[in-house]
C-alpha cells in the first residue's frame, strides 16, 4: 500500500530533523530535495545547491558518495549511522550523526542529527553513574537487582563482601538471601516484602539480621522498590540497597538498656522517697500527738497550779481568820487585866501571830506594793492598828526608825501630799 504523495510531502516538510534526498544517476549522487529545517540547521543547503553532486554539497565528507552507494546496495533498509564533523562556518563546527535510509531503486534519505545534545546526555549519564557508584561505596552499601519472573537476583560485590563472602561464593538468587536471613526476622521481613510486591505499600524497607561467613549476625537496613510491572499486575523488576546498621542497633540496644536501668533507679528512688515521706508523716503525727499531750499536761498543770494557789489562799485565809477569831480576842482580854510587863508579853505574842499571818498577806501583796520585807511587816502592823510606839517596842527599833519607814511606805504607795490615812488605805489589802 503506497503512501499518499500529499501526506508524504506534509511529513517530509514538517519533520523537525534535517532530511536530505539524494538520487543516483549512473555513478553519481546528486541532491534532489531537502526539507526546510535542513536549510536552517546546516547553513549551506539552499535551492541553488539542488542537482549538485553529494561531494559538492558536502566537500568535507569525502566518503559521502561511497556511503550512499553502499546504502542502496545493502540488504538492510537502514544502512548505518555515522558521526561526521560538520563545519557550519569559519568559526563553529558540530559533530553530526548521519543516518542513511534507502528507497529503491535509486533514492537515499539522509537524516542528520546534531550529536552534541546526545553526547552531552551521554556524558551526564556517565557522571551520574560515577556519582552513584561513589555514593554507594561511601555508604558501604550493597545493591541488588531482582528479576521477578526468573527469580534471579544480581548482587553487587559489596553486597557479598560486607558479609565476608566472595562475590562468586554464593548463588545470585532469592534462596541465597532467604538462607542468610535470621530465623527470628524471616517471617516479618517476608511479610513486608509481600505487602510491597502486591502494591499494598509504596516501598519495601526492613531492618533485619543476615548471617556472615564467620558465623556472626549483622544488622542491615534493606530498602527496595518495584520499578517495572507486568501487564497482569505482577512485579517484573525490583531493585534495592542493603546498608549495614549493626553499630546503630547496638547503640539503640545500649540506650534501651540504659533507659530500663534508669526507670528501675527512678522507681527505687521514688519508693525510698515515699518511704521517707511516710516516716516523716509518722514522725510529724508523733510530734503533733506529743504536742497535743504537752498542751493537755500544760493545761492540767495550769489548772492544778491555779487550784493549789486558790487552796493555799483559802488555807491562809482560814488560818488568819481562826487566829483573829480564836486567839486575838483572848489576848486582848489578857491585855486588859495584866500588869505592864504582861501587857508587853501579850503585845509580843500578838505581834508574832500577826507576823505569821502577815507573811500570807506579804506573799499576796508584795508584787503590787513593791515593799521590802521589813516595810511589809510595819505596814501589816499599821493595818491592824498598832501605833508607832507599839511597833517600835515590838520590833525593838526606835520610834524615829518606824516614822521613817512609815514615810517610805506612803511614798511607795503614792500617798505623799494626800490627806489619806495610811491604816485605812492598808486595810483594803487582804
Amino acid at each position: 500500500m503506497s503512501m499518499d504523495p500529499m501526506r508524504y510531502q506534509e511529513l517530509f516538510y514538517n519533520l523537525h530533523l534535517p532530511v536530505l534526498v539524494f538520487e543516483r544517476e549512473g555513478t553519481r549522487f546528486f541532491l534532489s530535495d531537502f526539507n526546510p529545517v535542513s536549510q536552517q540547521s546546516l547553513g549551506n543547503v539552499f535551492n541553488f545547491t539542488l542537482n549538485k553532486d553529494a561531494e559538492d554539497v558536502f566537500p568535507h565528507f569525502p566518503d559521502i558518495a561511497r556511503d550512499l552507494d553502499h546504502c542502496l546496495s545493502s540488504s538492510k533498509k537502514q544502512y548505518r549511522e555515522r558521526f561526521q564533523a560538520w563545519k557550519k562556518n569559519s568559526e563553529n563546527s558540530d559533530l553530526l550523526k548521519l543516518t542513511f535510509i534507502k528507497s529503491p531503486p535509486k533514492t537515499v534519505f539522509v537524516i542528520i542529527q546534531d550529536s552534541k545534545l546526545q553526547k552531552q546526555a551521554t556524558r551526564t549519564l556517565s557522571m551520574t553513574k560515577d556519582r552513584f557508584e561513589l555514593a554507594i561505596k561511601a555508604a558501604d552499601s550493597g545493591i541488588w537487582d531482582w528479576n521477578f519472573m526468573t527469580g534471579e537476583i544480581i548482587f553487587n560485590d559489596l553486597w557479598f563482601t560486607n558479609l565476608g563472602y566472595e562475590p562468586t561464593e554464593l548463588d545470585h538468587n532469592l534462596n541465597t538471601w532467604e538462607k542468610l536471613l535470621h530465623p527470628d526476622d524471616k517471617e516479618r521481613v517476608l511479610d513486608q516484602l509481600g505487602k510491597h510486591l502486591t502494591g499494598e505499600t509504596n516501598i519495601y524497607q526492613t531492618e533485619h539480621r543476615l548471617l556472615c561467613k564467620d558465623g556472626e549476625w549483622k544488622w542491615v537496613l534493606d530498602t527496595g522498590r518495584v520499578i517495572k510491572w507486568q501487564k497482569n499486575g505482577q512485579p517484573l523488576r525490583v531493585i534495592g540497597t542493603k546498608m549495614e546498621i549493626t553499630k546503630r542497633k547496638q547503640l539503640e540496644e545500649e540506650l534501651e538498656l540504659l533507659n530500663i536501668q534508669l526507670e528501675i533507679r527512678v522507681k527505687e528512688r521514688t519508693k525510698r522517697l515515699y518511704q521517707k515521706k511516710q516516716a516523716l508523716l509518722k514522725t510529724q503525727e508523733a510530734v503533733v500527738e506529743k504536742s497535743r499531750h504537752l498542751e493537755e499536761v500544760n493545761s492540767a498543770l495550769k489548772i492544778l497550779i491555779k487550784k493549789s494557789s486558790e487552796n493555799k489562799e483559802d488555807v491562809e485565809k482560814n488560818i488568819a481568820s481562826n487566829i483573829n477569831e480564836l486567839v486575838i480576842p483572848y489576848l486582848e482580854k489578857m491585855n486588859s487585866s495584866s500588869s505592864a510587863q504582861q501587857k508587853i508579853l501579850v503585845k509580843i505574842i500578838r505581834s508574832n501571830l500577826e507576823e505569821v499571818t502577815a507573811s500570807f498577806s506579804l506573799k499576796l501583796t508584795s508584787q503590787s506594793l513593791h515593799l521590802s520585807p521589813a516595810e511589809l511587816r510595819v505596814a501589816n502592823m499599821i493595818k491592824h492598828g498598832s501605833s508607832t510606839k507599839d511597833i517600835a517596842e515590838l520590833l525593838l527599833l526606835s520610834p524615829r526608825t518606824i516614822e521613817t519607814q512609815r514615810r517610805i511606805i506612803r511614798k511607795k504607795l503614792g500617798l505623799i501630799g494626800k490627806d489619806i490615812n495610811l491604816r485605812t488605805y492598808l486595810q483594803h489589802f487582804k
